[in-house]
């Protein structure tokens, strides 16, 4: 292994707080077959594809919110 491998590249504090949150939070809104509305914030998503119009997002399984967007395949993305 080279001794040189493990190089340490600085960036500035300001910088390095983009690399952890590339985009606002957003608001996901769901329903469920009840039509009871719910509301999550996600820190974690991200535009994949403009053709088709895709996004990427983490939503933990445990989540009640998960549940309703698997239940209806659906939900609407709220930007603030």
């Amino acid at each position: 292994m080279n001794k040189n491998a493990n190089i340490t590249v600085p960036i500035p504090f300001k910088r390095a707080l983009y690399l952890l949150h590339p985009y606002n939070t957003a608001l996901i809104t769901s329903k469920g077959k009840d039509e009871k509305i719910n509301i999550i914030s996600v820190a974690w998503i991200t535009p994949v594809s403009v053709e088709p119009p895709l996004l990427s997002m983490s939503i933990h399984a445990e989540r009640y919110s998960f549940n309703l967007i698997i239940e209806r395949e659906e939900f609407v993305v709220n930007i603030p």
